[in-house]
């Protein structure tokens, strides 16, 4: 048995026990927990990534890891990495819109809030959209010094120089 046939032979295996609905012969399904099917949804999004080298379906690997567990940090980190790698940024942006649904920390959602302006900004050329994530991260996290300057920062490329002064005021004001 050489590489290749293990990988297929181990491929095979894991989708019957993941996707069971596939293969007709397969009558337990039921017995499957969603702990298993997260591993093996995990292990698929890898096989697939890393060994195979088909993105696809190794995305919807990982997705499936989401559905069945939404704060999946191994499966957010290899679709994060995977959508970087390959400039798909809606992707990336949708994938932490739905990361942030599931974050309950302030300084946690505040990243995620910054990451997105980032996105919005850079590579959808939205300073907008950009300014409306930063300003919910500052909401999250009001002393979040690089949130501050990422808003006087696109503003200022907006002209908003009222915005920019009362941004200036509101600063003052939280370090009194």
């Amino acid at each position: 048995l050489d590489t290749q046939d293990a990988i297929e032979d181990l491929r095979a295996l894991m989708t019957k026990r993941l996707l069971p609905e596939l293969d007709a012969d397969v009558h337990e399904a039921d017995a499957t927990s969603d702990d298993e099917r997260v591993f093996l949804a995990e292990q698929l999004g890898s096989l697939h990534l890393t060994v195979i080298g088909d993105d696809d379906s190794g995305a919807a690997f990982y997705r499936q890891v989401l559905e069945l567990s939404p704060g999946h940090a191994g499966a957010i980190d290899a679709l994060s990495t995977l959508y970087e790698g390959s400039d798909r940024s809606e992707d990336l942006s949708a994938l932490l819109l739905s990361t942030l649904e599931h974050e309950a920390t302030p300084a946690g959602r505040g990243a995620i809030l910054t990451r997105l302006a980032e996105l919005a900004e850079e590579k959808q050329g939205d300073r907008e959209q950009a300014i409306g994530y930063l300003m919910q991260a500052l909401e999250e996290n009001p002393e979040g010094t690089e949130v501050y300057d990422a808003i006087e920062r696109v503003q200022g490329d907006l002209g908003q120089w009222e915005e920019v002064a009362d941004l200036y005021l509101r600063r003052i004001d939280m370090a009194d």
